[in-house]
């Protein structure tokens, strides 16, 4: 019984270190993927002030500008279920 019982113990507490190893893992990963879609925004605020800017100086420039801001990556929503 006691045997039982201590086995019964230690798996607990693995289960324990394995979920909060996995609360980490997962809070990591929530990060990075938070800062890097906060970049990829940033970049696209800052060419579509440029190709508004540009659109002011010339319109040869104007183009390019656009074509730049459409290249850029979007940041896709799931649809809502």
């Amino acid at each position: 019984m006691r045997l039982c019982r201590r086995v019964g113990v230690a798996a607990e507490r693995v289960g324990e270190w394995i979920g909060d190893a996995f609360c980490l893992v997962g809070q990591a990963v929530g990060e990075r993927l938070e800062a890097a879609a906060d970049a990829v925004a940033e970049q696209r605020y800052l060419a579509r002030r440029r190709a508004e800017e540009a659109s002011e100086r010339s319109p040869a420039t104007t183009n390019r500008a656009w074509i730049e801001l459409k290249d850029l990556p979007r940041l896709r929503r799931r649809p809502a279920r």
